[in-house]
């Protein structure tokens, strides 16, 4: 007894330390159940004392969740009838807690009295429950993620190889994911793109470092499709790579969206110069004003200077710039500025209009003010003969003998001409008209005509319609009228206006319709007296020949295969291409079977007709894709290229698929002539800007030297003169103020030829010139300026400017832009290059800033750079500054390769 209660007492300490319930189950004869023995830990996962299911368990199993409770009956029956171990996981309904996962594991043994009885234990399973949950959540989320990517994930082996690829990027290219697998993907890459893709993988594979690159990967349809391409190395807690994985960007719609904003740039500069009208912005608490193109051939004031709002007022005319200058003020305080005035450019006076939106910050703080200029000298001339141009018109409205009218759609109004009464035989109605005026007249059935004319035409993007319909006259009767209507659009495209004619074509349409009504007659007799069987089988055979003949007129060779991939017809062309490539036309004609030959030409190691004969199967499989391919052909006699479509018929019916083999070589042979026009385009360019160059130094020259010297002489004049003189004190201060203008004007002269070209730059040297611009771009900024520079550097003239004007260029950016305080320049040679060095401590360039479209300085300064057999370079970090590197050949080290371009240029 003693020994028992010992062991109990074991029992009870065993139970309170297993995560769980050990208990005993009962399934006595008459179905009734009982659990003898259950541990403390019973209430944690039933809310149940062992004592209340010691003789009957019913209370145990009502705590079972109702819709697993059948489950739990059926294997507590299997293990009954089975003897076998039972296990199940079900959920239970606590009273506290409310729905929890339990799992449980018991033996059973047939007792004497014939009941059941199961030793076990049952444990709580809802926290593993929830993470399986979460688990198999989160792995439908991420393939979802994956998926809806554009050209998808993938995963690749820590080798580089390929694991996964998501389908989206898979049918882009036309490949499964066991010819994806391992470097399968780099046979879709575009040849240019090809060796510079794989090469920079392996070498990101070998540092562990991010890959990302863009490349070109040509899709089932044929074309090419821009990708961006990232991966990133997965690492184990020690730093060991187990896996790559990444995703495929589609950048096409980019790459069309750079374009786009380009040429979207350079129509705005056109479109400027055609209107007239330039753009500015003033940042009002720099100073600072910029100006387009247009604003400064309007205004007449070169480009690179820095302007400000002193600037601008200096250019208005004198008896104008106090009115100018108290409406910008006005306008600063919230008063509308469009105004009118005239400048004055060189001796010619201009008249302008100019507008302005001010912009502020979030906190309502005034930034700038964007406004534009359009030169309306013309307009201001023509208003008289603008008056009596409108005189003619009405006087040319009235002889028409039908009636013009322009409909205003924002106003919902229209300028009829006196036609009006003519037409409609009404008067005194101008404010009247309408378009609910006019659709109140048009017959209803003209207008659903009407409306459908309308649809077409703007969805063709036309700017003219011409309509018949019926409209109500005033005495009641319908007459036809013939509108002849332009539509005038603004730069949006959107309809503004409508300006037409309408003209009475009743009588017309009464001759039409009997006319239509005779001719009617006429038909229904001669198709009652021919109308034969007969007919239709002439028809039959010669829609047949014409069929026939007309495949044969096609320049393309042509054949048509049936299911079985045998053919069943060809052209004329596909016998001539046959015979043009040493082949046999009987052997590839009728009665041929077309996937013998490709199966041929594959063994031969032709790998297009490989991709041919698997398209054909797979239009006989019943997947019924356009399939389309390029290749190069080379006929004994000649070199070729040909696009291979393959098509299958629309529609019901047998299967039928139609082989196209279009000849492109003229196409190609565009291509390399377009080519070969872009490298001598290039070649022109260089030479436009060696003479814009030599331009700039004769202008240079004479305004230094004519004018430079005529305002010399007006000062020694005038100093002369002034000396010679005893002058009250007003007229002697007007004669000083007269010597500063003429010395401020002497200065303007230097400062207008060293900018269009620095005379020292041909007399001194390229060092001389640097360090004279660097000193007086530190003077006008405030910035320090340190040069480091060899004592003596020999270049061409070309070189010299190249150099000159790319760190010309760099020391306006920083002026602009960095914000800086310091500017180091240096330049060295070392192994046949120099190398020019321009760095600022400012705020730094970003990645953004550097690869915007409008970034035409840097542009410029890269083509100089690559024209010139070298290369530029800007590395840019946020809060510490840029730095940019000029490399470029030195001269006697590009003679001797014999590449300099550019010297070329120069010596002619």
């Amino acid at each position: 007894m003693h020994e028992t209660l010992e062991l109990q007492g074991w029992l009870v300490k065993i139970a309170a330390t297993v995560p769980g319930v050990i208990c005993s189950f009962r399934l006595r004869p008459d179905g009734s159940v009982c659990m003898p023995y259950a541990s403390a830990a019973l209430d944690k996962l039933y809310g149940l004392r062992p004592e209340d299911v010691r003789e009957n368990a019913a209370s145990l199993l009502s705590r079972v969740h109702s819709g697993d409770l059948g489950y739990v009956n059926e294997t507590i029956a299997a293990s009954a009838r089975t003897m076998t171990a039972w296990r199940a996981e079900f959920r239970v309904n606590h009273p506290r807690k409310g729905e929890l996962w339990v799992e449980g594991h018991s033996m059973p043994q047939r007792e004497q009295d014939g009941s059941i009885l199961w030793h076990g234990f049952i444990m709580e399973i809802t926290e593993r429950k929830r993470m399986e949950a979460a688990l198999r959540d989160s792995e439908r989320l991420h393939r979802a993620i994956g998926e809806s990517i554009r050209y998808g994930v993938w995963v690749s082996a820590p080798d580089g190889r390929n694991l996964y690829t998501s389908d989206s990027f898979l049918k882009l290219v036309g490949l499964t994911q066991e010819k994806c697998a391992d470097f399968g993907w780099f046979s879709v890459l575009h040849p240019d793109d090809a060796e510079r893709s794989l090469g920079a993988w392996l070498a990101c594979i070998e540092s562990g470092a991010v890959w990302d690159v863009e490349h070109r990967v040509r899709g089932v349809d044929g074309g090419w499709h821009d990708v961006l391409t990232r991966g990133v190395a997965v690492r184990n807690e020690r730093g060991e790579i187990t896996h790559w994985t990444g995703i495929n960007l589609d950048i096409s719609r980019l790459k069309k969206v750079e374009q786009s904003l380009r040429t979207s740039e350079a129509d705005l500069q056109r479109a400027q110069a055609v209107a007239r009208t330039g753009s500015w912005r003033l940042d009002v608490q720099r100073n600072e004003l910029h100006w387009s193109d247009e604003n400064h051939r309007i205004f007449g004031v070169p480009k690179g200077g820095v302007l400000t709002y002193q600037t601008f007022l200096d250019t208005i005319h004198p008896e104008d710039r106090a009115f100018v200058d108290e409406s910008w003020r006005a306008a600063l305080r919230g008063e509308p500025y469009c105004i009118e005035h005239r400048i004055v450019v060189g001796s010619e006076i201009r008249w302008v209009r100019e507008r302005v939106e001010l912009e502020f910050d979030s906190q309502g703080k005034l930034l700038a003010g964007l406004g534009c200029t359009q030169d309306i000298t013309e307009l201001k001339q023509s208003d008289v003969a603008r008056a009596a141009s409108e005189s003619r018109f009405r006087l040319a409205m009235e002889a028409v003998s039908g009636m013009v009218y322009d409909w205003d759609r924002d106003a919902d109004s229209a300028y009829c001409s006196v036609g009006l009464s003519r037409v409609f035989g009404i008067r005194d109605v101008e404010s009247q008209v309408s378009r609910s005026w006019w659709r109140a007249r048009v017959n209803p059935d003209d207008l659903r005509l009407i409306r459908a004319e309308v649809v077409r035409c703007m969805r063709a993007r036309r700017d003219r319609i011409h309509v018949e319909y019926r409209m109500r006259h005033a005495d009641g009767r319908w007459m036809y009228l013939s509108d002849s209507a332009r539509l005038v659009r603004d730069a949006s495209g959107r309809v503004l206006r409508v300006v037409g004619s309408l003209t009475d074509i009743s009588a017309r349409k009464d001759a039409e319709a009997a006319l239509l009504r005779l001719n009617d007659t006429l038909e229904e007799k001669v198709a009652a007296r021919t109308f034969e069987a007969e007919t239709r089988s002439r028809a039959l055979l010669e829609s047949e020949r014409l069929t026939r003949a007309t495949i044969d007129a096609l320049n393309s060779s042509l054949c048509v295969l049936d299911a079985d991939g045998f053919i069943i017809a060809v052209n004329r062309a596909w016998r001539d291409f046959a015979s043009a490539n040493d082949g046999d036309p009987e052997n590839m004609s009728e009665g041929a079977n077309y996937l013998v030959i490709c199966d041929a030409a594959a063994r031969a190691g032709c790998a297009i007709a490989t991709q041919v004969a698997e398209a054909i199967r797979h239009a006989i499989a019943g997947r019924r894709e356009d399939f389309s391919i390029e290749y190069e052909c080379d006929s004994p006699d000649q070199r070729r290229w040909f696009i291979l479509t393959l098509s299958c018929f629309q529609g019901i019916g047998p299967l039928r698929m139609v082989v196209l083999h279009k000849n492109i070589t003229e196409r190609k042979l565009a291509v390399e002539a377009e080519a070969e026009s872009a490298r001598r385009l290039k070649r022109l360019a260089a030479h436009l800007e060696t003479v814009r160059e030599e331009q700039n130094a004769t202008i240079a020259r004479e305004v230094h030297d004519e004018l430079g010297g005529t305002l010399t002489m007006l000062k020694l004049g005038l100093a002369t003169t002034v000396d010679s003189l005893a002058l009250d004190s007003p007229m002697q201060a007007r004669f000083d103020q007269l010597l500063g203008q003429v010395d401020a004007a002497l200065k303007t002269v230097k400062r207008i030829s060293a900018g269009l070209r620095p005379a020292m730059l041909d007399t001194l040297g390229l060092v001389a010139t640097v360090n004279w611009h660097a000193a007086g771009f530190s003077r006008m900024t405030g910035i320090a300026t340190k040069v480091h520079m060899p004592k003596y550097l020999s270049l061409s003239p070309v070189r010299d400017t190249a150099v000159f004007r790319i760190v010309q260029e760099a020391l306006t950016n920083i002026a602009r832009h960095a914000s800086a305080t310091q500017v180091n320049i240096t330049m060295h040679k070392h192994l046949g290059m120099l190398t020019v060095e321009v760095c600022d401590n400012g705020v730094g360039l970003s990645e953004s800033d550097r690869h915007k479209s409008d970034s035409f300085g840097l542009i410029g300064m890269h083509e100089r750079a690559q024209y010139l057999g070298g290369w530029l370079s800007i590395v840019g970090t946020p809060g510490e500054g840029t730095c940019l590197s000029l490399h470029l050949p030195l001269e006697d080290w590009v003679n001797n390769m014999g590449t300099d371009d550019g010297d070329s240029i120069d010596r002619r």
